[in-house]
């Protein structure tokens, strides 16, 4: 069975990339002759030739640390699947995806992980925290500049 790899490098003794769409590589792996090809990331065309081209070679299995925005709508469209394989070299990800100890994940679990992703990065970037001056829970929303705090006190309406 072919299957896809997102990389860190271009063999089998580099680790799975962090997260698909910023895979230095990605790897075709046959698994039962481990015989493979690479095809380096150069951006965002050359991940979608590297999904058409596992569409085309029939895969049905993409092997990565995690998913992006960028590519989920594509692979969802190919009716791709994933597994999700964080901190392993790409021959130990092989042999425990063949083992059944990684798992295919579904697509809306996947969509799940990414809208958590969304939620921190929104209160990282309004400055939330866990815990504010008075020990309650995050203030999501807390202006970070003056005129924020202006828009907030115009349009939230608390007044001036």
């Amino acid at each position: 069975m072919k299957i896809l790899v997102a990389a860190s490098g271009n063999t089998l003794s580099d680790r799975t990339a962090r997260r698909f769409g910023d895979a230095a590589f990605f790897l075709f792996v046959d698994t039962e002759t481990n015989k493979f090809s690479s095809m380096k990331n150069n951006g965002s065309q050359a991940l979608r030739d590297a999904l058409f081209r596992a569409s085309e070679e029939q895969i049905r299995v993409i092997i990565t640390g995690g998913i992006d925005f960028r590519s989920v709508d594509i692979i969802a469209s190919l009716n791709l699947e994933v597994a999700i394989a964080r901190n392993l070299t790409i021959s130990e990800a092989i042999g425990k995806w063949v083992g059944g100890e990684v798992k295919v994940q579904e697509m809306a679990a996947l969509r799940r992980m990414m809208e958590k992703y969304d939620y921190l990065r929104i209160t990282r970037r309004f400055g939330g925290n866990s815990r504010n001056s008075k020990g309650q829970g995050a203030n999501l929303y807390r202006p970070v500049t003056p005129r924020g705090r202006h828009h907030l006190q115009q349009f939230g309406g608390r007044g001036h």
